[in-house]
């Protein structure tokens, strides 16, 4: 992680197995590197509520984007 400047994460589906770290990971993003974490999801309440109840905040630790026809610059990654 160490010269990140930005982390983009994509979501499949809400199954503990893809999102049960999820929190600590944006967590140790925000608190120890300062980078607000991109996340790509087209259940933007669904995902939002779940980080909220594990104590992160929208707009500071992350930010939920809406996964549908997005094109991640950085990675040249298309996400439809």
């Amino acid at each position: 992680m160490d010269g990140a400047k930005q982390v983009h994460i994509l979501i499949t589906h809400m199954h503990s197995d893809h999102i049960g770290s999820l929190g600590r990971f944006i967590g140790f993003c925000y608190w120890k590197y300062k980078i607000t974490s991109k996340v790509y999801f087209n259940e933007k309440e669904k995902i939002k509520l779940f980080l909220e109840l594990l104590g992160l905040k929208e707009n500071e630790s992350f930010k939920v984007l809406d996964s549908n026809n997005k094109k991640v610059e950085t990675l040249s990654l298309n996400i439809n």
